[in-house]
């Protein structure tokens, strides 16, 4: 028989304002900008203040957009402050390209109000509630007709000029990696600090023989064959043997990670290594590539590569989308 393990009382939130970021998101909007954001969001008399991003014209098909009424502008990476208007879920036909950065701050008596209404996360059910963009800021506009809330909680939005990217989109993921690199961002990583990138311990590597083009980053327990070219902007994890004349460039390589199947259980990083050797092979050249495994026996651009439960790869354009709708 098992013995249960009593959860921790947590205490109860005494707070008013919550503050809420997505985890998909990277952005050095940081605690100054925090505070100011709180500031503001406290004078405004805001229920929900979102951060907003400006975004290229061309990509308002990939995220919400908002538009403000007679924003304020102001000095600083926030430069514009204002009452959202108009919430736009994915619209090319946008008129606005600030883009919900999804850091949010919303206080309790707008979320007790929003709970009353939650449904499962589901699209067959067809008076749903459960996502910002679909449920909550329509019905805090009043344009949700089966959700009435009160109309003194205003929805507010600031703008965001510094960096922002959303990494669940692959190109957005590379610009991350490209950014840090370049010190865009204050993160430490893990390597040795050189003059042409970060390395890893437990390297076999002859750099008269290995043609590095900065930034680059070698990760631990790699083996790198004479006559390879790494650059710029090749993140190459942990464990990776990168073969005679390979070319690695603007992509990242995953150093080998625990594997959890449909099934249940656990196949951990040394059990996987039997059927992911997480290599690149002789003469093979990876440009613009997110690559979690597996052996690369031909060139390739513009793609991610998943290794599947028996070791076969999967190769997909790196703009590929799943069809089906998601919740």
């Amino acid at each position: 028989m098992f013995e249960t393990e009593t959860m921790p009382a947590i205490e109860k939130f005494k707070g008013t304002t919550i503050i809420a970021p997505s985890g998909d998101i990277v952005t050095n909007f940081g605690s100054e900008a925090l505070e100011e954001m709180y500031e503001i969001h406290k004078k405004q008399g805001a229920a929900f203040t979102m951060v907003l991003s400006p975004i290229p014209w061309e990509r308002r098909a990939e995220f919400g957009t908002v538009e403000l009424e007679s924003p304020e502008n102001l000095q600083g990476e926030i430069s514009k402050s204002g009452k959202i208007v108009n919430f736009r879920e994915k619209d090319p036909n946008s008129p606005s390209n600030l883009n919900n950065a999804s850091i949010y701050m919303i206080e309790m008596d707008l979320l007790k109000i929003l709970d009353s209404f939650r449904t499962e996360a589901n699209i067959a059910i067809e008076e749903s509630f459960y996502d910002f963009g679909k449920h909550v800021f329509p019905a805090m506009l009043g344009e949700l007709k089966y959700v009435t809330l009160p109309k003194d909680f205003v929805l507010w939005g600031i703008q965001y000029d510094g960096l922002w990217f959303d990494v669940g989109r692959k190109r957005d993921y590379l610009s991350v990696n490209k950014s840090l690199l370049d010190g865009d961002f204050e993160i430490e990583i893990a390597y040795e600090k050189l003059p042409w990138g970060y390395l890893g311990t437990n390297v076999t590597i002859n750099f008269s023989k290995v043609t590095i083009i900065p930034p680059v980053v070698i990760g631990n327990d790699c083996i790198i064959e004479p006559g390879a070219t790494l650059g710029p902007y090749a993140v190459i994890g942990d464990g990776w043997r990168i073969e005679r004349g390979a070319c690695i460039s603007n992509s990242v390589l995953w150093e080998l990670y625990s594997y959890f199947p449909d099934g249940g259980g656990e196949i951990s990083a040394d059990q996987r290594k039997l059927d992911d050797s997480h290599e690149v092979r002789r003469g093979v050249s990876v440009d613009e590539c997110i690559i979690v495994g597996g052996t690369i026996e031909r060139n390739l651009s513009g793609k991610t590569v998943d290794v599947l439960e028996d070791g076969q790869i999967e190769v997909l354009s790196i703009d590929w989308v799943p069809e089906e709708k998601r919740a």
